[in-house]
């Protein structure tokens, strides 16, 4: 039932390669952005390297089963390098499942992505699609990504928190709570 995954899409190759039923259906977003998905919070700031523009989850409520489609496009200040790296902390609840490091080029190149490392600053864009798995828990999941660059500087920062205690069909309520 558990696969490891990664979803290499701007700042989602950040938040996951971790267990299939833990990817990106779980991102919010800050009130003032303009994602297209109420799932993304961006918690990165104007220091950061990564500016994400736009990232757009289709279905906009994914639904276990079934191909979930993720665009993303954003801007690099730097060029992204070998030793970038990311720590993902997903929790179940109040639980814990994984705290880990990975190494963000490495993910690359291990992964069918579009990106490969150098990525060279300037726009970026990237469609990625992957199937959820049928047997996602009905449980209250979060995720918080921390990247920094191979000369640790802050790279970006994802929370995403997603409650799939509900159906799909207008009963999903997303729960926001602080990290």
């Amino acid at each position: 039932m558990i696969r490891p995954c990664l979803y290499i899409s701007l700042i989602l190759f950040f938040i996951t390669q971790t267990t299939a039923w833990l990817q990106p259906q779980f991102i919010r977003q800050h009130k003032w952005s303009p994602f297209k998905t109420d799932l993304i919070e961006d918690c990165s700031d104007d220091s950061y390297i990564l500016d994400i523009r736009d990232i757009t989850l289709t279905p906009s409520i994914p639904v276990p089963g079934e191909d979930l489609i993720i665009e993303a496009e954003g801007k690099l200040k730097e060029t992204v390098k070998e030793g970038a790296a990311a720590l993902v902390h997903v929790k179940l609840g109040v639980v814990t499942l994984l705290r880990k490091e990975f190494d963000i080029c490495q993910e690359l190149d291990n992964n069918d992505t579009q990106l490969k490392c150098p990525i060279e600053k300037g726009l970026i864009k990237i469609t990625q699609k992957v199937t959820l798995p049928k047997e996602i828990p009905k449980a209250h999941f979060k995720v918080a990504v921390n990247a920094w660059n191979h000369d640790d500087m802050d790279l970006a920062c994802l929370k995403v928190d997603v409650d799939f205690r509900h159906s799909r069909h207008g009963l999903n309520k997303y729960r926001f709570i602080g990290y």
